[in-house]
């Protein structure tokens, strides 16, 4: 037996066009590893041995359930709430994988790129592993990540080598790595490091600005969400309860997280008995997407 159960001994980049056979689905794939399926589950464990690996060179992330909002054409709101299930910890290890070898196959070859780096975070609650109190309140210390053209530490995912070309949207960065690699394959004129440098606060701010818009859009749709099927009406008898988590209290005023909307929202009163982390029963008092205003009262 190898003492190292996964190590990368050589890897090779090339050019290649991918025919696609099949599409297979998240639920698909949840199934096959559940019966064994010899292939689906051969790969799954190699790739759980290389997130071992990352968390023994220091990984740390905070993963908390991913909720989705889509608009009908007819104005309806679909709200989907995501676990990490096998089949996505499979995805998300292979396109940290590839993203990784890219990085050090770029630096290797002296391939100018812009590279991710994380420093580790200003402070690390060990109850965050079993605690979703202490997963929100480590959130607030994570460093954030960085844009440089020389390699780095990513304190996120505990690799040294990392950059981002495999995103399903071809964000701007991953193009860029995608241009380099393809240059220096083909033999044609690739960015220098100076031009790469001189990008980097423009795809900072551009990142920044994509992120924020998003985050508005989800907030404003699932506020949407909240006042047609949750919020108070009148003649209305009983209301939806929601499954809360106090994160923050303050003088009459409570923070109160939604997990099953990935959402923060507001009580406003004075609550002796309820202190952070506490689980709680809320109703939505009153919304006002336009404002990504979200009020709260505990039952």
């Amino acid at each position: 037996l190898r003492e190292k159960p996964f190590e990368v001994l050589s890897f090779e980049v090339i050019p290649a066009i991918i025919k696609v056979k099949k599409r297979f689905t998240y639920e698909e794939v949840d199934t096959y590893l559940e019966e064994g399926h010899t292939f689906w589950k051969s790969l799954y464990s190699l790739l759980l041995e290389h997130k071992k690996k990352r968390q023994e060179q220091g990984a740390f992330a905070i993963i908390l359930p991913e909720v989705q909002v889509r608009v009908l054409e007819d104005g309806e709101i679909v709200v989907s709430r995501f676990e990490m299930t096998p089949a996505r910890d499979l995805i998300s290890e292979l396109m940290i994988l590839t993203n990784h070898l890219s990085a050090k196959f770029c630096y290797e070859a002296g391939i100018p790129i812009i590279y991710r780096k994380q420093d580790p975070p200003f402070q690390v609650f060990p109850e965050a592993e079993g605690s979703l109190f202490y997963k929100l309140l480590q959130l607030r210390y994570f460093a954030r990540s960085e844009l440089t053209t020389e390699p780095g530490f990513h304190s996120g995912l505990g690799l040294n080598f990392y950059t981002t070309l495999t995103s399903p949207i071809r964000r701007s960065l991953d193009l860029i790595v995608h241009h380099q690699i393809k240059s220096h394959l083909f033999s044609e004129k690739a960015l220098s490091q100076e031009d790469l440098q001189r990008l980097i606060p423009e795809l900072e701010e551009n990142f920044r600005r994509a992120q924020a818009i998003q985050q508005k859009r989800v907030r404003y749709f699932l506020l949407k969400y909240l006042a047609k099927h949750y919020a108070k009406k009148e003649g209305q008898g009983e209301v939806k309860p929601l499954k809360g988590l106090v994160v923050e209290k303050k003088e009459r005023l409570l923070k109160v997280y939604l997990p099953d909307f990935n959402l923060m929202g507001e009580v406003r009163g004075s609550f002796p008995q309820v202190n952070p982390g506490d689980e709680v029963s809320a109703c939505v008092e009153r919304v006002e997407p336009r404002e990504e205003l979200l009020l709260l009262s505990m039952l």
